[in-house]
């Protein structure tokens, strides 16, 4: 028998969408609500954590079971999504979009060797930060009282729940490495990684916004049309024929505070 296909335009998928992993959300919950079959499952097949996350997100608006398929091989596997958001907390649901975009993502920088799983760690010991991602990925611009909040995460994120400011904890983390000891006047040093300091307050301005502008497509999703702010107000900026990269830092320096004077107060002790 010959098989055919049938073609319609849907005018509910016609999109301003740029990215597949969106797409695949939008015509995931359109085919959800147009069918009428109680015993039919959805299946996404991804390897993109993007589309995982953002696919938990919006969990609670599939009425069919919705089924995340990847890997590859033997480490292939089949994920039930609504099953798992059971076991996940709503505040934890609530800010997942905000805090995945906040510690990395295809569209956004990481912090150096911290990972996906203590970032998510420290918002489960200190429910008060899921309130923050939350507004991250809700609000349109990134005030500066959610920009302290942020940056009093990133001194957590880094072991140092004390600190309130990326630029302090900076310089705090240098004078501590390169301060002389009498002791080990002779040892040598091996030097300082400084992609292991955490980001100083000028390229964490930056970072917070481009977190912004990202969980602001994801909240989106589920929308054919969505508005999507400008990215130069978000973090990224154009050269002269319109091509978009990313704008690290506004300020040559390096923080607020000098690396100079630190090291020049302790060199003849």
């Amino acid at each position: 028998m010959e098989k055919q296909t049938d073609a319609r335009l849907l005018q509910n998928l016609s999109s301003s969408h740029e990215e597949a992993d969106t797409l695949l959300i939008l015509h995931s919950i359109y085919v959800d609500q147009a069918i009428n079959s109680t015993d039919t499952d959805i299946i996404i097949r991804s390897p993109d954590t993007d589309v995982f996350l953002v696919l938990i997100a919006f969990c609670q608006k599939y009425t069919h079971p919705i089924y995340f398929d990847t890997g590859m091989g033997n480490k292939r596997k089949m994920i039930h999504t609504q099953t798992l958001c059971e076991k996940i907390e709503q505040d934890v649901l609530d800010s997942i979009l905000g805090l995945h975009a906040f510690t990395g993502c295809d569209a956004n920088s990481a912090f150096v060797k911290k990972g996906k799983s203590k970032p998510l760690n420290i918002l489960k010991k200190n429910p008060e930060f899921a309130p923050v991602f939350k507004e991250l990925a809700s609000s349109v611009t990134v005030s500066d009282e959610l920009h302290s909040k942020l940056e009093k995460i990133v001194c957590q994120l880094y072991g140092k729940p004390s600190y309130s400011s990326t630029n302090k904890l900076r310089h705090d983390l240098v004078r501590q490495k390169y301060t002389v000891k009498v002791q080990n006047v002779l040892s040598s040093n091996r030097g300082f990684d400084i992609s292991l300091l955490p980001p100083c307050r000028a390229a964490f301005k930056f970072h917070c916004l481009r977190a912004n502008y990202q969980t602001l497509i994801w909240k989106q999703t589920d929308i054919a049309q969505p508005y999507i702010p400008d990215p130069e107000d978000h973090g990224w900026k154009t050269d002269g024929n319109g091509v978009l990269s990313i704008h690290w830092c506004s300020s040559s320096t390096a923080g607020g505070y000098s690396f100079r004077k630190s090291c020049n107060s302790t060199a003849g002790k």
